[in-house]
């Protein structure tokens, strides 16, 4: 999308830094920031989850709703743990369903990614 972005820039608006060209694009750019600086946020729905764990630790069912619900929110990395801890306690949790979505965010973030090297271990 980015490179789409920045494909369509002419000559002429790379000459005119101050034009209403980049106005938009820096506008677009901090109002996408913005939306993912509150995504990377804990919200309500996801204090009502961990409050649901801590009343019942042993319950996989809530523990994979927070790992579906950090993913929803673009918190693939926070995912991790909580997938780990199902699969420690439950290696076939749910027809593997824990397993499938780690290997799935493992794929999504690549083996570079430092929660995927520690997740490996």
């Amino acid at each position: 999308m980015a490179k789409q972005a920045f494909s369509q820039i002419s000559d002429a608006q790379i000459q005119d830094m101050d034009g209403e060209f980049w106005n938009e694009l820096l506008f677009k750019i901090d109002g996408e920031v913005e939306r993912l600086n509150s995504m990377a946020k804990p919200d309500q729905t996801e204090f009502d989850i961990l409050t649901r764990i801590d009343r019942e630790p042993r319950n996989l069912a809530i523990q994979y709703e927070l790992a579906r619900h950090l993913r929803g929110r673009n918190r693939r990395e926070n995912c991790i743990p909580v997938l780990l801890n199902i699969l420690a306690v439950e290696r076939n949790y749910d027809d593997k369903r824990a397993y499938q979505m780690l290997m799935e965010l493992f794929a999504e973030l690549g083996s570079a990614n430092e929660a995927v090297k520690k997740g490996r271990r």
